[in-house]
């Protein structure tokens, strides 16, 4: 085994990174020293593994090296070794000289230090073939009884001076001297010949006999920290377990609850992930190789060197401030009711003036010569100043969004407002362009929908405040993290809705995009206004040009797209207390696949009943109760409501419960010494305790204490007639209910569905997993999607479903909203370059603009029809 087990010096080199091969000319590599004769023991040399005995009390004098030692100024390699001074360089022997050994410089007898009293090295554990110095043992813990051997550390002889105390990195070694990555079984020991007088044995393998080509243990770094700490002498290593999963539930308040279930999804941590343990040191990869190490290289040489400049991310816009729904309310509240009066009044002129308009275009000749073109066009006029008047909150609101520098649709009308008006003073004062009337009825629809939209934002908003303060402590929507599979989903809690009056002022993303597209709109109406009538020789029409531009830009759908969907919903929504949380929150539950049921939204406080109670023991009935519903109570089950009734009626109190255990039919509890069961009929044959005849079992809840049955209670659940259709139209809409209840009579097996519904298509977890996710300690969204007022499963079915549907309606409604501006601009452009204005009148402008609000008003509908 000795002779197989050869390699030189420059190979043990080549194990380290931080390497560097001596350049020709200057230094010269020492001749290896030669081998031992094969079976010689008692010297140093590559021969079997040899034991290492316990360092002896009385120092012996450093012997000689002999022919073919190690000379032993040359120091064994240890954890974090100290840097001794870098050994003379031998002059390597021709080849027809013989290699003669090393010679140990004689010391100086005046410099000589006295021989000091060496103290015993500590306990080293035999290493296998390629470990390493300070590494743990791979073969595991000794047996009982049997001592590790020991190995005496070597002395320093009084020649060599006394190392410095400062360490070097784990994977240097002195200067001059390479460090071997391991240390092989069977390699000479370098720390030089051993104390006279003691024999050297050999050391017997921990593990069995190695096949040749067994894959061997992979070497670590030399000073590789031990994770297990230092060890005390005469003790063996043991190496740290890896942790097992928990799969209890803490709870912060109550009992210990645990689900008895145990986790299919737990996984032992394997070799890959036990090597990435803290307090290992993984194995790090050469340095200056790969391709990382090219690549780095081939970035140096163009440091410096940008072709693009890096541009700057934009900083995101600060949520407005945030206010309770009450005060919210009283604001939205305030000038709601005169916001209403002036739509209606700007309402009727806007119909008057599409009269008009109608009657100039002379398709009705009969009733053109009732009405004189002159007192049309003063008729009109009058009209829409009036409509200018009723609609001055939307020419402020344009006029600050364009100080502000963020122009919106309402920029737009008050563009279209100002030059409808200045062409109809000039057509009236001056004959600049043949007599046809302005655009004041298209021009007067515009106003009357911006009016809409700021008279259905308000209200919108002012409905869903009042409603989220209509109750002190509402249930929130979130759509919280790592549900199933890692995955979000819909969930419902008690608390308090922070943040429901930012994300009420919030801007709607349709908003947003149409107000980056206003500057080009505002731009391509005064370039093309210009170009098709001044380039043309026209310019009698500049004003007419501008005005059909800027009014076909600002369609009648722009502050529409979100707000009427909500006015739409407005009421169903507050009929059952849902009050969605603006666009945040509609645009948080994107993407969103499952929505978590528990016991209350299956079951509402009321429809499940106590049909008969009957005590089995000698003890009184509110003993029995308080120990049923004390056990109910801490389960967190939603038959707590119902014994909680129960418990008040007898008068009788809550036992304070220790620890509880939950399985899939029952529960056990632990008070006061005393074990409780609670469960159905299945619970208790499983616990081996014998049930009365001639008492039907199903629904009815069983109480034992220590094993003795002392009560019984029957339970009748009633299912509302709307659990059924808000499950299907969860379905519809591809959103899964995940029942995640702790009622044990409460399964999808023991409801009483219709046939429309598959009971298949409910997501059942595990008992573990649905008390883990039912649980008070859960992380939630910091979104929120709505507020609920009401218990039941419709307000959250109606909440989720009308989010989706307002989000959808509100995103297409953008669509057609920046498509018809884009359209109306080009197409009036090309007509206006032509001088049609037979073509282009005020009836065809106003047509052209009802048009493209079909499709937002279908939209909009199409989210109540659900």
């Amino acid at each position: 085994m000795s002779d197989d087990n050869k390699f030189s010096l420059g190979d043990i080199l080549w194990e380290y990174a931080d390497y560097t091969p001596p350049k020709a000319g200057k230094a010269k590599r020492p001749a290896a020293p030669p081998l031992a004769p094969k079976g010689a023991t008692g010297q140093p040399g590559i021969t079997s593994p040899q034991p290492q005995q316990p360092a002896q009390p009385a120092q012996a004098p450093a012997a000689q090296p002999a022919q073919g030692q190690r000379p032993a100024t040359q120091p064994k390699p240890q954890a974090a070794p100290p840097q001794p001074p870098q050994a003379p360089q031998q002059p390597k022997p021709g080849p027809a000289q013989k290699p003669t050994p090393p010679q140990t410089p004689k010391p100086d007898p005046s410099k000589q230090a006295a021989p000091q009293q060496q103290k015993p090295a500590p306990v080293q554990q035999p290493q296998p073939k390629g470990a390493s110095v300070g590494t743990a043992d791979p073969s595991g813990p000794q047996p009982a009884g049997q001592q590790p051997p020991q190995q005496p550390k070597p002395e320093r002889p009084a020649s060599q001076p006394t190392p410095s105390a400062e360490p070097l990195p784990a994977n240097q070694g002195p200067a001059g001297q390479a460090q071997p990555k391991g240390k092989p079984v069977g390699a000479a020991d370098p720390s030089g010949p051993q104390p006279a007088g003691q024999p050297q044995t050999q050391a017997q393998p921990a593990q069995g006999p190695q096949q040749p080509g067994a894959p061997q243990p992979k070497a670590e770094p030399v000073g590789a920290a031990d994770p297990s700490g230092p060890q005390p002498a005469g003790q063996p290593q043991t190496q740290a377990q890896p942790a097992q999963p928990q799969t209890g539930v803490p709870q912060d308040n109550g009992p210990d609850l645990i689900a008895f279930t145990p986790d299919p999804n737990a996984k032992k941590p394997g070799p890959a992930q036990a090597a990435g343990q803290p307090g290992q040191t993984a194995q790090q990869p050469l340095k200056g190789f790969g391709p990382k190490a090219q690549a780095g290289q081939l970035g140096k040489a163009f440091e410096g060197f940008h072709p693009f400049k890096d541009r700057k991310a934009k900083a995101e816009t600060a949520p407005p401030p945030d206010a309770p729904p009450a005060q919210l309310s009283l604001e939205y509240g305030v000038g709601l009711k005169p916001l209403k009066n002036k739509t209606i009044g700007a309402a009727v002129l806007a119909v008057v003036l599409l009269v008009l308009a109608f009657l100039d275009t002379g398709i009705l000749s009969f009733l053109t010569d009732l009405v004189p073109e002159d007192i049309l066009l003063y008729a009109s006029l009058g009209g829409f100043v009036v409509c200018c008047a009723l609609a001055w909150d939307v020419l402020k609101d344009g006029l600050v969004q364009l100080t502000n520098f963020t122009p919106g649709s309402s920029t737009l009308a008050l563009f279209a407002a100002a030059f409808t008006l200045a062409d109809g003073v000039t057509m009236v004062l001056t004959p600049l362009r043949e007599s046809a009337v302005p655009f004041f009825a298209p021009c007067a629809l515009v106003l009357l929908f911006q009016l809409i939209g700021q008279y259905c934002e308000r209200a919108s908003k002012f409905q869903a405040c009042r409603t989220a303060s209509s109750v002190a402590r509402p249930y929130v929507v979130t759509q919280d993290p790592d549900v199933l599979a890692g995955k979000t989903g819909f969930r419902k809690w008690l608390g308090l809705p922070k943040g429901f009056g930012s994300q009420i002022r919030t801007t709607s993303q349709a908003d947003e995009r149409f107000q980056k597209l206003t500057p080009v709109l505002m731009t391509a109406c005064v370039c093309l206004a210009l170009l098709t009538t001044v380039a043309h020789h026209q310019p009698k029409l500049v004003l007419w040009s501008l005005s059909a531009l800027f009014t076909a830009s600002a369609t009648l759908g722009a502050s529409l797209t979100l707000s009427f969907p909500l006015q739409i919903l407005g009421s169903k929504l507050a009929t059952l207390g849902v009050a969605l949380a603006g666009w945040p929150g509609i645009a948080a539950a994107k993407g969103c696949r499952a929505a978590l049921l528990t016991d209350n939204d299956l079951y509402p406080p009321g429809t499940v009943t106590l049909a008969n109670s009957k005590p089995l023991s000698n003890l009184p009935m509110d003993r029995v109760v308080a120990y049923t519903a004390s056990a109910i109570r801490a389960s967190g089950s939603g038959l707590s409501y119902l014994f909680d009734k129960l418990l008040r009626s007898e008068g009788a109190k809550y036992l304070p419960i220790e620890k509880i255990l939950l399985q899939d039919n029952g529960l056990i509890a632990q008070t006061q010494g005393q074990q409780i069961l609670v469960g159905n009929s299945d619970f208790m044959s499983k616990q081996g305790i014998a049930l009365p005849t001639g008492i039907k079992y199903k629904n009815t809840v069983f109480c034992a204490v220590d094993r003795e049955l002392i009560g019984m209670f029957g339970v009748r659940y009633a299912l509302h007639t709307t659990i059924v259709p808000s499950l299907q139209s969860l379905l519809g809409h591809r959103i899964a209910p995940v029942l995640v209840t702790r009622d044990f009579n409460i399964n999808p097996k023991r409801m009483r569905f219709s046939d429309r519904l598959n009971k298949d298509s409910l997501t059942y977890p595990d008992l573990q997993r649905r008390v883990t996710l039912s649980g008070p300690n859960q992380a939630h969204g910091q979104t929120i999607v709505a507020v609920l007022c009401r218990e039941g499963m419709a307000p959250f079915t109606l909440a989720l479903i009308a989010a989706k549907r307002v989000r959808r309606a509100a995103g297409l409604s953008s669509f057609f909203v920046r498509l018809s501006a884009c359209v109306g601009v080009i197409l009036t452009a090309t007509l206006s370059s032509a001088g049609a204005l037979g073509a282009m009148s005020a009836w065809h402008m106003a047509l052209f603009l009802l048009l493209w609000f079909v499709p937002v008003l279908l939209l909009s509908l199409w989210t109540e029809q659900y």
